[in-house]
């Protein structure tokens, strides 16, 4: 399965797992809540890794790209 389509079920399941805690939050454990935040702060971690390094090889192409018109005499 792709990652894109991983994240729209994630983003589905994601909707079902805010209406249930919303509707019916006194059935979790303080260790459900925990696991929950867990979760979500792993991913935050990830997605800021992924957006960090994304930033990293733009600015890395604008950099080659630069120093090549630099070479160039441009």
């Amino acid at each position: 399965m792709s990652a894109r389509k991983t994240v729209g079920n994630f983003l589905h399941r994601g909707q079902e797992l805010f209406n249930l805690l919303h509707e019916d939050s006194e059935g979790l454990t303080n260790l459900d809540l925990q696991l929950v935040r867990s979760q979500l702060h792993m991913l935050e971690i990830q997605v800021t890794n992924i957006q960090s390094l994304r930033e990293l090889r733009l600015k890395d192409v604008k950099t080659a790209s630069y120093l090549e018109q630099i070479r160039r005499g441009s």
